[in-house]
């Protein structure tokens, strides 16, 4: 369900920035302004102006208008470290467009290293690597396998049932049994196993 369906839907305006990013994201920063001039972008929470307006400056700068998006950026006042930290590396990407690289690299030095996220699936051991093991053990087992220390040790084919079916293979055809002696035997089998 899109976002423009729920707005419809619920009649709630709180996805306005996460809208406006999705038309930046799609390369329709235009879309993204027209959004944040839209009424109902007044009724947002404080919360929600911030981030409609980080956003904004972000489509500002895919334009090619640093200056504005630097004045709006410099407008911005928060309490909130993180949200402080996110209107601060937006002005760092105005100033990389305006060719200030050592204005951005001087206000990058004193933004926080953002923590390297751990992947919750680092230690978790999936379908495919346990397929991938056992396909590896399977491996191995051929690979120990010798053919003729399991002939010498008996683990092969019995030599008298293999001498058997040799000579049935040789044998006679007008010896073989008819079908009619086969089903004479199983009655007969049958019968003995009733009484």
């Amino acid at each position: 369900m899109s976002l423009r369906t729920v707005r419809r839907l619920n009649g709630s305006h709180e996805h306005l920035p996460l809208m406006a990013d999705c038309e930046r994201g799609l390369g329709r920063p235009e879309r993204a302004i027209a959004l944040s001039r839209e009424p109902e972008a007044s009724l947002l929470s404080a919360e929600g102006k911030l981030e409609l307006e980080i956003v904004v400056a972000g489509a500002r700068i895919d334009m090619g208008d640093g200056d504005a998006a630097l004045v709006s950026l410099g407008r911005l006042e928060t309490r909130d470290e993180t949200v402080a930290v996110r209107i601060a590396s937006a002005r760092v990407e105005a100033l990389k467009s305006l060719g200030r690289h050592d204005e951005a690299e001087a206000l990058e030095a004193t933004l926080p290293v953002p923590e390297p996220v751990e992947d919750p699936w680092a230690d978790e051991i999936t379908l495919y690597d346990v397929a991938e093991l056992e396909l590896e053990s399977d491996i191995d087992d051929l690979d120990e396998w010798d053919e003729d220390d399991d002939l010498d040790e008996g683990a092969g084919p019995d030599e008298d049932a293999v001498e058997d079916d040799d000579a049935a293979a040789t044998a006679d055809p007008e010896d073989a049994p008819s079908a009619d002696d086969v089903h004479d035997l199983a009655e007969a089998e049958s019968e003995e196993g009733r009484a």
